[in-house]
């Protein structure tokens, strides 16, 4: 793919590679790499770079010759940004931003404005979507992250890292498919590249430095729990005796000493602990000789964005194993061996398959180099700048009134079908060591979590009747009148009874407006609601109906 001839004036914020949450990670090195591979496009010599006053050194390389915005010290930082894109006073065509879901000193990504200026962001992922306990310590948090996704929902073009996470932002945000353009990630070719044969004493050197003296399996994964560090240590602990003991299984993983104490207790559980190393954290160089001489890489995350680290190891010639969801096949191909990352069992046949068989092992190095090679920071630029002139030329016949409505979603996981009868309220007698077979009832603070929840629930509905609302004047009445019905408190009613009473309201309503309204749909539980706009025509019959049957 080629650009066209008439590249549209952008800017790219730089809050991906300066965040000091995630400018060390995936992110920050996707940021810099795009920057980057920009600077040496033909067509990127006038790209604006945006960088935040007061926030660290973004890291480009010093042959980045792309001129730079520093955005005035703001709190939020983002206000500074939202500034230049109103004012854009250097007459932008379109904003870029590098990454939105970044929370970094109370950022938040700015809402779309209302000139001829274009905002766009990096898609990198929803995963928190789909692991909400995991990232969510609060009904509040989970709020907070679904207002940055629907401020994102809005904006004029996403550039996706992946065609998963373009089908994630569709299916979760019911964004238009159109809007979403898949760019791709790259390998650095010059940090990560196969070793061939060398045997010299600094290899064997610095490999004996991290403990390593046997043949190794290797993995490189964040600290979070999608990352699946105890599957890992769990697959390894089933292969064969005569593999396991000659075989050492290195981790490199930024954890905490807690998280560090509990996986070394772990391994000592399974038996394992003699062939576990942790490493900590390492620079590119050790990274990629690592990745080089181990006889087997695997990445055994649950879900991915994309899954860098899968290409990087290819590069560098490792045999990969890498899990069978999200984007992981997408990006290893045919050049991967694939696994069940949620069988232990499944991990382990395929590092089996590699340890045993040298052939097999060989073949896969061939195929992971050849199959890094097609993923080029220079083809995503290629990519980002024609996407860049799709985005910027849509700002003109956009819609004013989009109707992109949340998927039901497992950040509220409370079913609101009527709940249990039985949901136990807490125990007025306290336990007693003389009953050590006895469970303690339900606790209060686990019903009023749940009540958090449904108020997330009932939110995310509201938005939904509100977007049709405001295209729909004549369904005001029902609408405030639902809102109305779940908003207001029982007097006198248990956690348990106010929570069943709102949820028998809210499914009975979403069952009525399913059955009454064209194109309207409950998702699945009735936590969310999708709405595909019915012909204007269509309204004012609908209203009618809706006002009657609840008469």
């Amino acid at each position: 793919m080629s650009c066209p001839n008439s590249i549209p004036r952008i800017a790219i914020d730089l809050l991906g590679a300066q965040s000091p949450s995630d400018g060390k990670r995936g992110i920050g090195r996707l940021t810099r790499q795009l920057v980057e591979a920009v600077a040496r496009h033909p067509e990127g010599g006038d790209v604006l770079l945006y960088q935040y006053a007061g926030l660290p050194n973004p890291g480009l390389a010093e042959n980045v010759r792309l001129t730079r915005r520093l955005l005035a010290k703001s709190s939020p930082p983002n206000v500074a940004l939202e500034q230049a894109a109103r004012n854009n006073r250097d007459k932008l065509d379109l904003i870029v931003l590098s990454s939105p879901f970044d929370l970094t000193d109370g950022f938040r990504p700015i809402p779309r404005p209302s000139g001829n200026v274009a905002i766009g962001a990096v898609a990198c992922d929803l995963i928190p979507f789909h692991f909400p306990s995991w990232y969510f310590a609060s009904a509040e948090d989970a709020g907070r992250y679904e207002m940055v996704a629907e401020t994102i929902a809005t904006y004029d073009g996403l550039f996706s890292i992946s065609e998963a996470t373009k089908r994630d932002f569709v299916d979760w945000l019911a964004c238009d498919a159109d809007r979403i353009h898949v760019v791709g990630a790259g390998v650095d070719g010059a940090e990560f590249m196969s070793d061939g044969d060398r045997t010299d004493g600094l290899v064997t050197s610095a490999l004996g430095h991290l403990g390593i003296s046997q043949r190794f399996v290797y993995s490189l994964v964040g600290a979070d729990p999608r990352k699946n560090h105890e599957g890992l240590l769990r697959a390894f602990a089933r292969l064969p005796w005569h593999l396991r003991v000659s075989t050492q299984l290195v981790i490199t993983c930024g954890m905490t000493g807690i998280q560090e104490a509990i996986l070394r207790a772990t391994a000592r559980r399974l038996g394992i602990a003699y062939q576990l190393i942790l490493t900590g954290g390492v620079d590119n160089a050790t990274l990629g000789l690592l990745m080089s001489r181990c006889s087997a890489f695997v990445f055994p995350s649950h879900y991915e964005g994309f899954g860098l680290p899968i290409l990087e190891a290819m590069a560098c010639g490792a045999p990969v194993i890498a899990g069978d969801n999200s984007s992981q096949p997408e990006i290893a191909g045919d050049a991967a061996l694939l696994c069940d990352t949620h069988a232990p069992q499944s991990i382990s046949a395929q590092i089996a398959a590699f340890l045993s068989d040298q052939e097999l092992a060989d073949e896969y190095r061939k195929r992971g180099v050849a199959r890094a090679a097609e993923w080029t920071w220079d083809r995503v630029a290629d990519r980002f700048l024609s996407a860049a002139v799709i985005t910027a030329r849509s700002v003109g016949r956009r819609s004013e009134l989009p109707l992109r409505l949340l998927k039901a979603r497992t950040i509220a996981s409370v079913d609101v079908r009527p709940a249990s009868p039985t949901l136990p309220e807490p125990s007025e007698e306290p336990m007693t060591r003389s009953r050590p077979d006895a469970r303690p009832s339900m606790p209060s603070s686990v019903t009023r979590f749940k009540s958090k929840l449904l108020n997330i629930v009932s939110r995310t509905v509201f938005r939904a009747l509100e977007h049709v609302l405001a295209a729909a004047p004549q369904l005001e009445s029902p609408l405030r009148e639902l809102k109305r019905k779940l908003s207001r408190p029982r007097a006198m009613a248990s956690d348990s009874e106010r929570l069943q009473m709102r949820c028998e309201l809210l499914a009975a309503e979403v069952e009525r407006l399913e059955n009454l309204a064209p194109g309207f749909q409950a998702h699945g539980d009735h936590t969310s609601v999708k709405w595909r706009a019915a012909k204007s025509d269509e309204l004012g019959p609908l209203a009618e109906r809706w006002q009657k049957d609840a008469a």
